[in-house]
């Protein structure tokens, strides 16, 4: 996880895009978001970015949105009442700590 930004500025308001959506951090902050969580974040995009006054933490493409799966599958049998089954490889570029 990477995280650009003045970790001690006090949270209000968080905005999270799962995957890549570095493209809406200026939307976070046009909505006076303090902090934003998505993938896929460069270097550049963060250090500018954060220069603005919001933190971003980006824990990784897959660990931001890989989680939401098993959600949906519960969602989904619990209103068409239909099993559900999933698959994932996994992330096997990074290891997660």
């Amino acid at each position: 996880m990477i995280v650009y930004g003045d970790t001690d500025k006090k949270i209000e308001k968080i905005a999270v895009c799962g995957g890549a959506g570095s493209d809406l951090i200026k939307d976070a902050l046009d909505k006076s978001c303090d902090m934003m969580i998505t993938g896929d974040v460069s270097y550049h995009d963060g250090m500018d970015l954060a220069n603005e006054g919001i933190i971003i933490v980006d824990p990784g493409h897959y660990a931001s949105e890989n989680h939401v799966v098993e959600k949906l599958k519960r969602e989904i049998e619990k209103f068409t009442e239909t099993r559900v089954y999933t698959y994932s490889k996994g992330d096997s570029f990074r290891k997660f700590y």
